[in-house]
């Protein structure tokens, strides 16, 4: 067997800051201003380096948002066990939440911008399907065993629209009345809202 240092060379290490400095900034910037307002030049001086170092990483601020995105939603959905119950996954959607608002920010004001470049409408599209993925599987797990596989599809996407629209107002909420919105509570309630809708969708014809 032939070992080898997987340890990254100084100037790979170098290479991977110099791509965290761009994103954190890019990240704040864009949650703050929106992405059409913030342009390479903001980020550059944000993030303290060279207009050429940011296009080597990214290509172009497309690229750029793209990888924001793409990191923040690794980083967001990593973070939610999949295996645990719900009541242990959505507390950790709540702690995702106090510990990266500006992904959650940013990624709302993407879908609002509509900016219409597609590179950055296909990343807010993969984000958001990913979301309501897991919101799906979430509540797979409530429905009885006896479910009918095709009532059973149907129930678990309608629900899991409703979960995620509860989640995007909570978001929302937290950020227009700070002061007055309990998140935590708030996601115990989405769930309360969830199961006890699950009976009533079951009997629908």
């Amino acid at each position: 067997m032939i070992l080898t240092d997987a340890r990254p060379t100084k100037r790979q290490q170098q290479g991977e800051n110099s791509r965290e400095l761009i994103l954190d900034a890019a990240e704040k910037l864009m949650a703050t201003r929106g992405y059409a307002a913030t342009s390479i030049s903001d980020i550059r001086k944000a993030c303290g380096l060279p207009p050429s170092s940011i296009y080597w990483h990214f290509g172009s601020k497309e690229g750029v948002v793209a990888a924001v995105m793409e990191r923040g939603a690794e980083r967001y959905f990593a973070a939610i066990p999949v295996e645990a119950d719900v009541g242990q996954q959505l507390a950790a959607v709540v702690a995702q939440q106090e510990q990266h608002p500006q992904f959650l920010r940013l990624f709302l004001l993407l879908s609002l911008e509509r900016s219409g470049d597609p590179a950055v409408a296909e990343v807010v599209r993969r984000v958001r399907g990913t979301a309501i993925g897991r919101f799906r599987d979430a509540i797979a797990h409530l429905l009885p065993d006896d479910v009918p596989p095709a009532k059973a599809k149907r129930v678990v996407a309608e629900l899991a629209a409703v979960a995620t629209a509860l989640s995007d107002g909570i978001f929302l909420a937290e950020h227009l009345e700070p002061d007055t919105t309990d998140v935590e509570r708030m996601y115990r309630r989405l769930l309360q809202t969830v199961t006890a809708l699950i009976p009533i969708l079951l009997e629908e014809k």
